[in-house]
């Protein structure tokens, strides 16, 4: 069941405006980037190596919200939250057939491209309305095709227009001519990164080499989560620019390999200060530096970015960490 993503729940995550079936994440910083299509059907096919069995649904219909607030960051009209009455989120969902009988002008739809899924907002009626159309079903049947699934499962036939509309565009899909376009799966069945389920505030979302180790693994980023794919250079997961596009961040969703990538484990005891370290602790080292565990803080001969310890008592690369009078470089002792 790949819909019914966003909707105006009666939980706490009512409050989120969104489209029923984004084909792809779109979300803004910090959102799950688990809540779409793609994420559910590569998660079932990297589980079963059986795409071809599997059928990914898609929606007649669309949801929508009332009492909704103006976009929750910057120009991105898909994402807003809604007011409680109540103690309620107002909204439902109408039909692909009941579209215009109900007020939604389909005309004056804005496509999102992230999501590949179209939505409307009322501003005077303050409604919101994400829903599927014959743009966002036709960029599913290629993604069936391309993928190779085994077929398209729709909620429901008697949503459709008169005229068959949605359907005349699924049945015209040759799903069989599929590309071979495979899913590019994660290396691991066991879990090494930090999540809100095995982890508290301290460490959440911390990645790389300074991080604390899980399960006693040096922490990655989970590739099949578009969000939070990326570790960045301040050792954290993320989805942006400042997490994927730096010279030392390391993207795990464009390449799942690098989680088994050498070392997955410190090569010797840890004996360095962790990310997680109070003030005065974190990124410190050598005789100034306060002992750790009765010895002497070190820097992890591992971390290519800080395994020199400077004169000044911290942990670097670099000529002022690594080459100067008393600086000291672990990975060649």
């Amino acid at each position: 069941m790949t819909y019914d993503y966003y909707g105006a729940w009666a939980s706490k995550w009512g409050a989120y405006t969104g489209p029923p079936s984004p084909l792809y994440f779109g979300s803004l910083k910090g959102f799950s980037g688990k809540l779409n299509a793609d994420f559910t059907m590569k998660f079932y096919s990297c589980k079963t190596k059986k795409p071809g069995m599997l059928n990914m649904g898609v929606p007649f219909y669309g949801r929508f919200w009332e009492n909704v607030l103006e976009p929750i960051r910057g120009e991105d009209g898909m994402w807003r939250t809604a007011q409680e009455v109540n103690g309620k989120f107002e909204g439902g969902y109408v039909g692909w057939r009941n579209l215009d009988k109900q007020g939604w002008n389909k005309g004056a739809a804005t496509w999102h491209d992230k999501t590949k899924t179209p939505y409307i907002f009322n501003a005077g009626a303050r409604k919101f309305l994400g829903f599927e159309n014959e743009r966002s079903l036709r960029e599913k049947m290629n993604y069936a095709t391309g993928k190779n699934l085994g077929g398209i499962m729709i909620w429901a036939l008697d949503l459709d227009d008169d005229a068959d509309t949605l359907l005349n565009l699924v049945s015209s899909t040759n799903l069989c001519a599929g590309s071979g376009n495979a899913y590019v799966c994660n290396p691991i069945d066991d879990v090494r990164w930090w999540t809100p389920e095995n982890s508290d505030e301290t460490v959440q979302g911390q990645c790389g080499k300074s991080a604390k180790l899980i399960n006693g693994f040096y922490p990655v980023c989970d590739p099949d989560d578009p969000g939070f794919s990326c570790c960045g250079a301040a050792g954290y997961c993320g989805s942006e620019e400042e997490y994927c596009g730096c010279d030392t961040c390391i993207d795990y969703r464009k390449d799942p390999m690098l989680i088994v990538k050498e070392p997955v484990k410190p090569s010797r005891e840890v004996q360095w200060y962790l990310m997680n370290d109070a003030d005065g602790k974190r990124g410190r080292c050598g005789k100034d530096a306060p002992p750790l565990n009765g010895k002497l803080a070190i820097c992890n001969p591992d971390d290519n970015s800080k395994h020199c310890c400077s004169n000044g008592g911290y942990c670097g690369t670099g000529k002022e960490y690594c080459e100067c009078d008393g600086c000291v470089d672990y990975k060649k002792q």
